[in-house]
This record gives C-alpha cells, structure tokens and sequence, in this order.
C-alpha cells in the first residue's frame, strides 16, 4: 500500500541527533514508531529485527530510517531491504529532508521527497 504521509511528519522534532541511524514503521493510522536499531555498527546502518516489528500493535504500511549524512538518497542495502518489501513504502530522512520510496516493477523508486 503507497502511503506517502510521512511526508508530513515532523521528522526534526522526533529525530533529536544524527549520530546514529534511528528506524521505525509508520502505521495505517499515521502514527510513527520507532523500533531499536539492533545493527552492529549503528552510525551508518540499521536493522529492525522481525520480532521488534511484529510487536507492533496496528497495521504498518511504511518503515522509516534516518541517515547521518546530509542526504536522503537510498544507499545499496536500502535498495535490497525495500526491493524485499515491495507492499510497503519506505522513508529516508536526514538533515536535508526526507525521501519516499517503493519498489516497483523490481525497481525501488523515489515517489516523493522534502526538504527542511
């Protein structure tokens, strides 16, 4: 399902540092959840595991992630995660804004983006 609301979310407010990628997922209801970022080397990774996600109570259409660089472009492990997930769409956020992305026809594609 395309839900390109976290758009509208005002990131800077709930991502309060940048020296580690934050994650989460964004349910039907709008509401934005982060989840731990259980990767090894969090500066510049993350890794929701599917327990943490299927402790969610309601239903996800987005996940979200920060980066720590000044840009929202989809790094190689982001393109694999969201090609993986194509029934969902998937956001970047970073100092300079935040990027909508959805896998399509094997391709991952920017949908939408805003700046801060």
């Amino acid at each position: 399902m395309l839900n390109t609301e976290g758009l509208n979310v005002d990131w800077l407010a709930i991502i309060d540092t940048w020296h580690e990628e934050r994650c989460g997922v964004i349910l039907v209801s709008g509401e934005v959840v982060e989840l731990p970022n259980r990767h090894t080397q969090p500066k510049n990774n993350f890794r929701m595991l599917s327990e943490d996600v299927d402790n969610v109570a309601g239903d996800i259409v987005s996940t979200w992630h920060s980066h720590t660089i000044k840009n929202y472009n989809l790094s190689l492990n982001d393109y694999y995660c969201f090609k993986s997930l194509p029934h969902l769409s998937h956001y970047i956020i970073s100092i300079k804004g935040v990027a909508c992305y959805q896998a399509q026809d094997d391709k991952v594609m920017n949908l939408n983006r805003r700046d801060f």
